[in-house]
């Protein structure tokens, strides 16, 4: 079987996974993610979608991916906007490719390593009302057959602008239909996949704000939420780059707090979907869904020179390795405008 069920929302600030507490946030970036992906038109003989659970992972083979019956390039923030049909059943992801596959070291040494070592990013030095992120991600709400056997998900093209205050914009363009194994994109070939329209939404200020990034390491880890499983840590990191203006200093602290967490292992360098060089740590996480234990494997990708996130992703090794989500993280800026 395909592994969980229905449709999942991972990246939903409020909630992103069963047991994980985040920072809360009413009218999140995130959240409002969810609200639209539940509105979608779910296509022909494809099942109610209902919420799950679910996580991914990647390698340094620059983002192979299979079509069906060929092989080719997963085009990160390409033009690959036209709908998916039975003459063009689709492209499969894999996941990215380890230097380290076998034995995998303690990733503690390394973050710390790279944490003393990081210059700044473009970013630091601009300033501005709003904390712009351009990003891609595939995943976040899943569409499966009738029986869970197969699934397809949408690439989500997101940027967002958003001000101390929560408010600002989002705006969301679907990609193409991708799939986790061959099996799916045969068997939704054959169902008429309707491609989302652009969806441009104004963020509401939250009453508080958003809260700021602490700036003591005990609560930045409490923040990180690095006493839970692998899978809490990474989404919280994920959230945190999608969300505020990660400074030099706090790349620095969020690199050595991991450092602090058991589990992560180093994965040395790997190439991520859009075909920029990083260094990696993955985590395992176990759970339970709907009765069926699963065994999930979390990679988080940082650009070398800087520190900053380039990418999460996450894959089911329950049976065999199955990518469930990813989510690289293309643009960072301080802007006083939203266009």
């Amino acid at each position: 079987m395909f592994g969980v069920k229905g449709i999942r929302m991972l990246l939903k600030a409020e909630d992103p996974a069963e047991g994980v507490i985040i920072p809360p946030a009413r009218t999140s970036v995130i959240a409002l993610i969810a609200r639209a992906e539940a509105t979608r038109d779910q296509a022909a003989h494809v099942r109610p979608a209902r919420p799950t659970r679910r996580l991914v992972l990647t390698t340094a083979a620059a983002a192979l991916v299979a079509t069906v019956g060929a092989g080719t390039v997963l085009t990160v923030d390409g033009q690959e906007s036209s709908p998916i049909t039975a003459s063009t059943p689709g492209q499969v992801l894999v996941p990215v490719a380890y230097q380290i596959t076998n034995q995998p070291p303690a990733a503690g040494d390394h973050l710390r390593a790279l944490a003393s070592r990081i210059g700044a990013a473009p970013y630091d030095t601009r300033s501005g009302r709003y904390t712009y992120v351009r990003a891609q991600y595939w995943g976040g709400a899943i569409q499966e057959s009738e029986d869970g056997r197969y699934a397809v998900s949408y690439v989500e093209k997101l940027q967002t602008w958003i001000a101390a205050d929560g408010s600002g914009h989002q705006r969301t363009e679907a990609g193409p239909a991708l799939y986790p194994d061959m099996e799916s994109a045969a068997y939704f070939a054959k169902v008429t996949l309707k491609v989302g329209e652009r969806r441009d939404s104004p963020l509401s200020a939250e009453p508080d704000g958003l809260e700021p990034l602490p700036t003591n390491r005990r609560e930045l880890a409490q923040f990180l939420h690095t006493t839970q499983d692998p899978a809490s840590v990474t989404k919280a990191v994920n959230i945190v780059y999608s969300r505020y203006p990660v400074s030099q200093t706090f790349r620095a602290m969020i690199l050595t707090t991991l450092a602090q967490v058991p589990g992560f292992r180093w994965r040395g360098s790997v190439t991520d979907r859009a075909g920029r060089p990083g260094v990696a740590i993955t985590g395992t996480s176990t759970s339970t869904n709907d009765g069926d234990k699963q065994i999930v494997e979390d990679l988080l990708i940082f650009d070398p020179k800087t520190g900053a996130l380039l990418a999460h992703e996450s894959i089911n090794n329950t049976q065999h390795p199955k990518l469930n989500y990813y989510k690289v993280f293309l643009d960072y800026d301080r802007t006083d405008t939203i266009n």
